[in-house]
């Protein structure tokens, strides 16, 4: 009878830690040129950005392609859910020649001001650097004049937080061959140019950045990566 227990006993435990074990993970590789309708086979992506940009509580996509013309594929929930809208959004962005520098790297979503619909900023070199803002219906208009930009930029992220904190959100620009970029928004549509006191902040070779409270003070700081060079922390003052 001992014998049995045990034996009872042994099962009981390895049915009970069996039950508690983390289940695998619940992701599957789709590759794109593999799923008829979802999305198309692009090659040459270089960033993406999900989010509802219809406001139909479905996330779309955006992406941003090196020679090929970006994408906005529109999620319907259906059989098909992806809809290519790109040319009718009016954010196909420019086809490049073989050799042209010119780059579109990355999508940047934010409602900057403030009517309640995502607009997008787009990081490129040379001319590819945009502002579009959101007009509904899947229709959007090229801004790119409000941010108030003068001389190169070679853009590769934009990162939108609310430097000042007065209810807008703000621009920063990491570069690749120039200076970054903080931008801030005027509430009215327009940017006006953060012009840096600090040497070490008008560094090149910029990749990318990150936004958070890093120091808990009620304000939003910013974690930069640097190409060859050591990366920074810029604690914000309060004020911007």
């Amino acid at each position: 009878m001992k014998r049995i227990g045990f034996i009872l006993f042994f099962i009981f435990t390895f049915l009970l830690i069996k039950g508690f074990t983390a289940p695998a993970p619940a992701f599957r590789l789709l590759q794109s040129n593999l799923i008829s309708g979802l999305i198309p086979d692009i090659d040459d992506a270089y960033g993406v950005a999900f989010l509802d940009f219809n406001q139909d509580r479905y996330p779309d996509i955006y992406i941003t392609c090196f020679r090929n013309l970006n994408r906005l594929l529109i999620n319907n929930g259906g059989i098909i859910p992806f809809i290519d809208r790109t040319i009718y959004s009016g954010l196909g962005g420019d086809l490049m020649q073989k050799g042209q520098t010119n780059l579109e790297l990355a999508a940047s979503v934010a409602d900057y001001d403030n009517d309640g619909l995502p607009d997008l900023f787009l990081a490129g070199w040379g001319k590819t650097l945009r502002l579009f803002k959101n007009l509904g219906n899947v229709r959007f208009q090229d801004v790119t004049t409000s941010l108030n930009l003068h001389g190169f930029v070679d853009a590769n992220q934009g990162i939108w937080f609310d430097a000042n904190q007065d209810g807008f959100l703000d621009l920063y620009i990491t570069d690749e061959h120039y200076s970054n970029r903080l931008l801030m928004n005027q509430k009215n549509g327009r940017f006006l140019e953060q012009i840096w006191t600090e040497d070490f902040l008008d560094s090149a070779t910029s990749q990318g950045a990150f936004a958070a409270d890093f120091d808990e003070d009620g304000d939003q700081d910013l974690y930069v990566c640097n190409w060859f060079a050591p990366d920074y922390l810029l604690l914000n003052d309060g004020h911007g």
